[in-house]
Order: C-alpha cells, then structure tokens, then sequence
C-alpha cells in the first residue's frame, strides 16, 4: 500500500479517523495498547494501519476478543490482523509454549492467519529497556534517585525477575484451580521472601500441586538458558515475567512514582525507539498487503 496521503492535509483528527476507517487495521487488547502503537511507537505507519482496540469491534475485550474482532472487520471487507500478549498461552494454560526458551520455534508454534502472539509476556515489557531504568530512578520519583540508585536500577530488575518467575509456580496451579489473582499479589514480600511466600501459597492449593510440578521444570529450563550479561538477561527474562506484577514490584522497590508506563513512553518516542521485533511484524504486513 503506497503513502499517498499525508497527515498535514487533514484539517482535524475526525477527517483522520474518516481515513483511517479504509486501512488495514491491526486489532489490540486494549485502549492503552492502542495509546502506545498509535501515539509513541508507530505514529509513522498511521497513514497504512490503523491501530484498535478489539473492544470497538465486537463486544468483550483483552486477549479473548481478539479473534473475534478479526474475523468481524474481514467479514466487514477490511483487511485486518492481531496482536496478542504472549501471556495468551497462561490464559489458554499452554504452559510448555508460555515457557518455551527458542524463539523461533514459540514463534512457529504460535503464529497463525489471524493473529501474531509476541515474544515479551505484555506489551509493556517492550517499555522496560535496560539503558532506560537509571532514568525512571533518577526522574520519575521524589526525591531523584541518587547516582548509586540509578547505577544499581538494571542489577535491582533483574533480581526481581529472578524471584518473580518462580512465583509462576503458583500464578499457575492457581489459574489451573479456577483462582484468580491480582497483580498486588505478594508485593509485601521481598525478592528473597518469594520463594517461601509461595511455597506457603502452594501448601494451601493442593489442586493445584500437578500444575506446579508441570511449570517448575519449565522454569528451570528458561534459567539455564537465560544470558550471563545483565541487560540481555533482563531483555530476556521479559519473555517469561508476568509485566504488571514486575512493573508493581520495581514502582515499590524503587520507591517510584505509580504509573511508569508513559514515562518510559515518552523517552522512547523522544528517542526514536520501538519494539524492533514488532515493528518488522508490521513492515511484513506492510509487504504483503502491497503485494
């Protein structure tokens, strides 16, 4: 599809919207997702995709309505596309894709003509950058971190994946039950309380003890295959650490302000930055629309 248009043409953002409504879309969870792709990652694909939320298209919302929103924009004759959280496969309880250390094979096993499923476990962990942890120390808390602070914020994140990723032990026996649990879950406890925090939860869920026995493994496996170096194993562990519990934990351990999100946004649209790996999804979907 050709830029024939270009966005200084239009008067108001209803004339926009008007256009917009003929691209291809690329159907989201949710608002916020749309928030992100439309206005600090992909402002410069506005003119081939328009981005949305699968609430506006069918009723329900989140990684469920997806398909769904889909299905009804093809049958409406416009071209669209999904994208989902890998968190899906913990929803859809897959957890031998959910923890699956290859890349290239979660991305084979997951793929289908209707929706990409991403590698970070939520669309906010592509927010997390190593080199953009000093900052949100330094700036979005009151007082700014001190120099020390800033230089331990990569060191402090991954220890809190670390310890967070064999809560999923019992995230997942819970889920399995019927359980659900909120993001807050555990936060009064420290990193290195994890552990024995959900042990104890664990004791309390006999049912779900056939689960647990299932992810521990697959845990252990993604450790094992986890890099050495700091910001790669940070990068990496993003894949497998459910991103609002970590998002939650750092707000508390840096002793931040609540809501990092859009700060993080923002530096990375004042950077020029996005999530590479989805950003090649979208230019391939770019390619094959044009062809």
């Amino acid at each position: 599809m050709s830029n024939v248009f270009s966005f200084e043409a239009f008067e108001d953002e209803h004339e926009i919207d008007v256009y917009q409504t003929g691209l291809p879309r690329i159907v989201l969870e949710g608002q916020d997702d749309v928030r992100l792709f439309r206005t600090y990652w992909f402002p410069h694909m506005l003119d081939s995709f328009d981005f949305v939320e699968a609430a506006d298209i069918v009723d329900g919302g989140g990684c469920a309505a997806l398909r769904n929103a889909v299905l009804k924009s093809r049958q409406d004759n416009i071209p669209a596309y999904g994208f989902s959280d890998r968190d899906l496969m913990f929803r859809l309880k897959k957890w031998d894709l959910l923890f699956l250390p290859d890349d290239a094979a979660f991305e084979a096993a997951t793929r289908d003509a209707d929706l990409y499923v991403t590698l970070r476990w939520e669309v906010e962990a592509y927010l997390l950058e190593p080199d953009l942890l000093p900052s949100w120390v330094r700036s979005h808390r009151a007082p700014p971190g001190s120099p020390a602070l800033c230089a331990s914020a990569l060191a402090q994140a991954v220890d809190e994946c670390e310890h967070l990723i064999g809560t999923h032990r019992f995230f997942a026996a819970a889920h399995a039950c019927g359980l659900k649990t909120k993001p807050q879950h555990f936060c009064d406890r420290a990193a290195n309380e994890l552990v024995g925090a959900c042990a104890t939860a664990l004791g309390n869920l006999p049912a779900g003890a056939p689960t647990a026995q299932i992810v521990d493994p697959l845990i252990e496996t993604v450790l094992e295959a986890a890099p050495n170096e700091k910001a790669a194993r940070l990068q990496w562990l993003l894949r497998f650490v459910d991103t609002k519990r970590l998002i939650d934990r750092l707000e508390r351990r840096f002793q931040a302000k609540p809501e990092v999100r859009w700060f993080l946004a923002e530096l990375m649209l004042q950077g020029d930055r996005r999530p590479k790996e989805i950003e090649e999804r979208l230019l391939e979907l770019k390619d094959q629309l044009a062809a």
